[in-house]
């Protein structure tokens, strides 16, 4: 039976990145009442799952809330991100936001958060360390950020099958070592399976002790085109100037990923293979580097089981899998794709957003349409990236 009944103005589901960063624009731009439920102990979503050595891929001060910076915007002197801003580590963000919440979310008197409870569809909120049942009620809005929650390896078993005395584990149990393994296993093609594989490499594990089963490339962003202070004007503008101008010109989506290639905005682990995914990874020179001494990769679709002696893939038979190798799992969704609850809301506002967005008939104004074709004009003739930085600069 519940015991108590909590009425607020927002509702929010979880206390991950998206959650707080929308709490605190509500504390900021409004005097509303917040109940922020989450099943973790302590803020942070994901990042209190996820691997010792994982780290924002972008600047620190890209990532966080809006009232705080997280880090200090300095510049990193050593490493694989040496000459460009820092990049907080999982421990450092988590305790980012435990500090938004203590700090921020907590003394304004607007927030009742609710940690290390489950929230079910009906409102009703139970404690999992008490019992107690709480009923929150929204007068405005109920915002599940859970939908949209990111499924780490640590809490989430592969997809695949494994037989049982073979060792694949997470990335988390890579820090666990007591022994030196014969070789390594990685499996994924993403920012966890990237992560994995640079800080095996960092650790001196010999590249060749290293199979990396990938089974699709991916276009990467490169990280110097998005750094934000003065020092990296021309890097991050030229690269803004380089997208448009791309997007004005390209023929295909081949075509625009071609030419984002060519402008140094993306780049590829293997320049013989065409990549045929883009989820926004972001390296650095010297990571892209580190990730090209791995030479043994293994593009046969994607991992259906591991056994005893061989891993079943989906385009081939078997790969044959030594007993003293270990396997790791470094597989992320960065949504949970059962939810098609999250994709029908997603889609109605995209499709609603496009609606309002369009223009009537007579709406462009010939003064707006002479101005844009003289813009135009003067972009193809003299190029977007010299003319937009002129005019930011002049």
């Amino acid at each position: 039976m519940t015991e108590r009944t909590l009425e607020v103005d927002y509702v929010i589901v979880g206390s991950g990145a998206v959650a707080m960063a929308f709490a605190d624009t509500l504390l900021t731009d409004t005097e509303a009442s917040i109940a922020m439920v989450d099943r973790r102990h302590k803020p942070g979503g994901h990042w209190n799952d996820s691997y010792p050595f994982v780290r924002l891929h972008g600047p620190s001060i890209n990532y966080g809330v809006n009232s705080r910076p997280l880090g200090t915007g300095r510049v990193d002197q050593v490493g694989l991100n040496k000459g460009l801003h820092e990049l907080a580590g999982g421990h450092e963000i988590c305790a980012y936001f435990d500090q938004v919440m203590r700090q921020r979310f907590l003394p304004s008197g607007c927030v009742t958060y609710l940690p290390l409870s489950n929230y079910t569809d009906d409102g009703v909120v139970t404690s999992l360390a008490t019992g107690e049942r709480t009923l929150v009620k929204a007068r405005k809005k109920t915002v599940d950020v859970t939908l949209a929650d990111t499924r780490v390896p640590s809490t989430h078993p592969p997809s695949f099958s494994v037989v049982p005395g073979v060792r694949c584990v997470p990335p988390n149990a890579l820090v666990q070592l007591k022994e030196p393994c014969a070789g390594f296993v990685i499996i994924g093609a993403g920012k966890t399976s990237i992560d994995t594989v640079v800080w095996l490499l960092e650790q001196g594990i010999d590249p060749q002790k290293i199979t990396w089963i990938r089974p699709r490339d991916q276009w990467l962003l490169n990280r110097k085109c998005f750094q934000v202070s003065y020092d990296f004007f021309a890097d991050t503008y030229g690269s803004l100037a380089s997208e448009l101008e791309s997007g004005r010109d390209a023929t295909s989506i081949d075509d625009l990923f071609a030419r984002l290639e060519m402008a140094g905005v993306l780049t590829r682990i293997d320049p013989r293979v065409k990549p045929t995914m883009y989820r926004c990874a972001v390296v650095s020179d010297a990571e892209l580097a580190q990730l090209r001494r791995v030479t043994k990769v293994i593009r046969k679709g994607h991992v259906k089981a591991i056994e005893a002696d061989r891993i079943v893939l989906d385009q081939a038979r078997h790969l044959r899998r030594r007993s003293k190798f270990m396997c790791i799992a470094a597989l992320t969704d960065s949504r949970d794709c059962r939810s098609s609850r999250y994709f029908r809301a997603t889609a109605s506002r995209f499709s609603t957003c496009a609606r309002a967005s369009r223009p009537s008939a007579g709406r462009l104004l010939p003064t707006s349409k002479r101005r844009f074709q003289a813009t135009r004009k003067r972009t193809r003739s003299a190029g977007l990236s010299r003319f937009l930085l002129s005019r930011l600069t002049g």
